[in-house]
């Protein structure tokens, strides 16, 4: 099945955490990753699915206080971490920095890319996530490519209940996936988050060529997680034949 990064942002206490990890333990659904908040990761451990971290800091050690490094994360048993989510309003040079610090941890990466409407209005959108994606590549080994994988979030299409057109969505990744394999000789993973629901959704997952999904609000509540992947694995075997 494909990978499922479920965004639980701030909006949980210890009790309903702990709710959601009962949930979580009735669900079978491969590849399916959830990303609390900092205070739950250790108690979010499990061996049915991948706990991923929502941020980290882009330094190793200091004074920065608030800040978690990757190698906290990677202490607690975490093994992945968003990066540059929208909402954390890190700047370019800062999520080149993280990535370098979760990659050095030996951690996975989830790079959380981005475009501004007037980019797509203009159609834009391609050049402007591949210039990004180079970008942050600059400065990684290629053998740390296995442990990137890019989500394409358009940040003005979070929090709605409509995504970008699928077609769009497939047209953009083609061209990425086509650009990146020339210039790397590797087929970064590419994600999609944004405006997905259980009325949308499958269409999106039954998609060739999005490699997984990325979602938050459809999945606040446990059991809203327990019908939407339900759902994919209905739409799964329906897919497959």
């Amino acid at each position: 099945m494909k990978p499922l990064i479920c965004n639980l942002k701030m909006n949980h206490t210890y009790d309903d955490m702990a709710k959601y990890k009962t949930v979580l333990g009735n669900i079978k659904y491969d590849n399916l990753v959830i990303c609390p908040a900092y205070p739950f990761l250790a108690m979010m451990k499990s061996r049915n699915y991948e706990v991923c971290a929502q941020n980290v800091s882009s330094h190793l050690v200091g004074s920065f206080t608030g800040d978690v490094s990757a190698a906290m994360l990677k202490s607690v048993g975490v093994s992945s971490s968003l990066i540059g989510h929208s909402e954390t309003k890190a700047g370019f040079g800062e999520v080149c920095d993280k990535l370098h610090q979760v990659l050095r941890q030996g951690l996975k990466a989830y790079v959380v890319i981005t475009d501004t409407m007037n980019d797509y209005n203009y159609q834009y959108t391609s050049s402007v996530l591949l210039s990004a994606i180079r970008g942050l590549l600059v400065h990684i080994s290629a053998s740390d490519y296995k442990n990137v994988h890019f989500i394409y979030e358009p940040k003005y299409m979070i929090g709605k209940d409509e995504a970008l057109p699928l077609q769009v969505v497939e047209n953009v990744f083609s061209f990425l996936k086509q650009e990146l394999v020339k210039d790397y000789g590797y087929e970064f993973p590419l994600y999609y988050g944004g405006g997905l629901t259980k009325k949308n959704i499958v269409p999106y997952y039954q998609s060739e060529i999005i490699d997984g999904l990325f979602v938050g609000r459809s999945v606040n509540h446990p059991e809203d997680l327990k019908v939407l992947t339900a759902l994919l694995q209905k739409s799964t075997n329906v897919y497959t034949g």
